[in-house]
């Protein structure tokens, strides 16, 4: 069949098709080509838990199979000990440093990057428990009350409890008036003439919990810590600072429920900051104190927020950017829009952090409440980078590649643009907790 096109269409025509060509014939577009084959730097970066015996044969066939395999840009080695496995050689003995070199020397030859995870298992701050053997009066601390009713008027007196003295309150159970004793504690006692009515006296103490890591809220403290990890690594490898050591990784910096984090600087800081005294509000921490109740507890837990800031986050930040790493790190509880009892305020604690970094971690799913404020807090403070450590956790017999691209697309949804799978094992015959995420999975390495 002759098919008649006028001469002008047919023009038109050929002048389409002659583009299209053209368009097909050009190179490819970079963004494209590099959201297909993306470099090392943008590619996955798994924990590698240390699950066993470091040796130079293994860390080669790790790191090979990292790469070449698995398709990831680095791993970031996590050092472990007690239940979930031991890391030998010990974690910040010579022998443990050796291996570590062996380990970045293979990566850099492999144009691999190593995250630099800051201590032994999680949290950070334990320093692999020297932080309490070295330093047990700089680790966690917690706020302690003691109570007592009084009828008076009567000549009250008592033994100040173990720990530090932060002050004593007096609250007249008919009227809610509370009195500041704190000026009446002297040489250990609390002596107070009390006047007629009811009341609870309440003596606040600050003591330190027994508990291996650092006090969070003080930033002596963590340089103290600091000390004895970061700089230790930063001593015996220099070089690989700023090259095949970028960034670092703290894990679930912040407060845990069971106890009231407290530092016994609280009261000269707050002082400084808002030019009254916290004492007074402290029994609103425990109950109800009248009108003044919502306010009192904004204004304490709204300061050991900051404090929180400006301790751990804060200190390894700057020393982070003062040796040509980026920071990284998260606190627990980033799962909720309005994490108190963990963290206290997402924004204050991500303020000193180069690259925000999230938990998503025990199901696909959980978090979808708190994750957004992460990246919202990378945009306040014009972070370009979002990094979540993702997948740990999940029930093996249920997770598969559908799990891992589910959650690994709702989480680039909620602004992650770097992600750290949960991740390789040393040794993966002894995988706790699940998932083993690598070329060693049958199930995932397609």
């Amino acid at each position: 069949m002759k098919i008649n096109i006028p001469k002008n269409h047919l023009s038109a025509w050929l002048c389409q098709l002659g583009l299209a060509l053209a368009v097909s014939a050009a190179p490819a577009d970079p963004l494209a080509n590099r959201f297909q084959h993306p470099p090392a730097a943008l590619r996955p970066m798994p924990l590698l838990w240390l699950n066993g015996t470091l040796t130079p044969t293994e860390i080669q066939s790790q790191l090979r199979g990292a790469r070449d395999q698995s398709g990831f840009g680095g791993v970031a080695p996590l050092p472990l000990e007690g239940r979930l496995g031991n890391t030998l050689p010990k974690y910040l003995t010579d022998d443990y440093f050796a291996r570590y070199g062996d380990l970045l020397n293979t990566a850099r030859e492999l144009g691999l990057e190593v995250i630099l995870y800051d201590d032994s298992g999680f949290p950070s701050g334990s320093a692999g428990g020297k932080m309490k053997k070295l330093f047990p009066d700089d680790t966690i601390k917690r706020l302690d009350k003691s109570e007592e009713q009084v009828s008076g008027p009567t000549n009250y007196s008592r033994e100040l409890p173990a720990g530090t003295f932060m002050g004593a309150v007096a609250m007249n159970l008919q009227t809610g008036q509370r009195m500041d004793l704190t000026a009446a504690a002297n040489a250990g006692r609390l002596v107070w003439q009390a006047p007629a009515g009811v009341w609870k006296v309440m003596i606040f103490t600050c003591a330190t919990t027994g508990d291996r890591l650092v006090d969070y809220l003080d930033p002596a403290a963590v340089d103290k810590c600091i000390s004895m990890t970061y700089a230790e690594y930063f001593k015996r490898f220099p070089a690989h600072f700023g090259t095949t050591i970028r960034r670092d990784f703290f894990d679930d910096v912040g407060f845990y429920a069971k106890i009231r984090p407290w530092t016994t600087a609280f009261n000269e800081k707050f002082k400084q900051k808002y030019g009254i005294n916290p004492v007074p509000l402290y029994p609103a921490l425990w109950e109800d104190i009248g009108p003044d109740t919502e306010a009192a507890r904004v204004a304490l837990f709204g300061f050991r927020a900051e404090l929180l800031a400006e301790g751990y986050p804060a200190r390894v930040g700057n020393w982070c950017r003062a040796h040509k790493l980026q920071s990284s790190g998260h606190p627990p509880g980033n799962y909720d829009p309005c994490p108190v009892d963990m963290h206290g305020d997402t924004f204050k604690f991500y303020r000193h952090v180069d690259i925000p970094l999230m938990d998503a971690i025990f199901y696909h799913g959980h978090g979808r409440p708190g994750f957004k404020l992460i990246s919202s807090a990378a945009t306040v403070y014009d972070r370009a980078l979002v990094a979540a450590e993702e997948y740990g956790a999940y029930a093996e017999n249920e997770f598969d590649s559908q799990t891992l691209y589910r959650t690994g697309m709702e989480l680039f949804a909620r602004g992650v643009n770097r992600v750290i799978p949960h991740g390789m094992w040393l040794n993966p015959e002894q995988v706790k907790p699940p998932p083993l995420i690598s070329h060693l999975s049958a199930k995932l390495r397609p």
